[in-house]
């Protein structure tokens, strides 16, 4: 399967991901939440898969230009490293309708929202697309519950920047292709908090059904 194959098959599928995300956040405003929480939470663990599988390509990518650079002589390397970084930067501007609405129905969601135990999972969901990592949370409930307050507020969260967005800011316009594996790693390290944390209010909120 080519690069730009593997691309558009992972685009797909957080496109219907995404999608199935939208009806469940519709649904929980008028039906039971607790029959609700678990598809929910399933179909953001393949969000979560998906949008790690964006950085992998690209740190493979870059991988493969460490690889080939005595190859190649400086113009060369230039535009494959130009290449790479137009097409991640291509990948992550396609999902962001889908994080802007995201966002959106999550406030929405929190607005109506009356569980505590619930808004902060959702809020959760609503800071997973964030950088830098929201470990200012992770441990308080109380604390989350004024970020839950913030996000309805000021209108959702989507004018903090996301991993991707920070990450293509800082790789650039750099030729260390050492710096840009660092950051890469970095980023991926901030997003497996951020879903450690979205985990963590799940497995919270689905003790407190039991």
């Amino acid at each position: 399967m080519s690069e730009m194959q593997t691309g558009l098959k992972t685009f797909t599928g957080l496109a219907s991901y995404f999608t199935k995300i939208f009806e469940i956040l519709d649904r929980m405003r008028r039906e039971d939440i607790k029959i609700l929480i678990t598809p929910l939470h399933d179909e953001f663990v393949k969000i979560n898969m998906n949008y790690f599988d964006m950085f992998y390509r690209l740190r493979t990518k870059i991988r493969g230009l460490g690889n080939a650079k005595l190859n190649l002589d400086e113009f060369e390397f230039s535009q494959e490293l130009k290449k790479i970084i137009d097409d991640f930067e291509k990948e992550r501007g396609e999902l962001e309708p889908f994080r802007d609405i995201f966002q959106q129905k999550i406030k929405g969601y929190l607005e109506a929202c009356q569980d505590p135990h619930v808004q902060n999972y959702i809020g959760a969901l609503g800071f997973y697309f964030s950088h830098p990592p929201t470990q200012t949370f992770t441990d308080s409930p109380f604390v989350m519950q004024m970020d839950v307050r913030g996000i309805i507020e000021r209108g959702g969260v989507s004018a903090l920047p996301t991993p991707s967005s920070k990450l293509l800011s800082e790789i650039k316009n750099t030729r260390d292709l050492s710096k840009i594996k660092s950051t890469i790693a970095e980023t991926c390290e901030g997003v497996a908090i951020n879903m450690s944390i979205v985990s963590r209010y799940y497995y919270s909120l689905e003790a407190k059904r039991i």
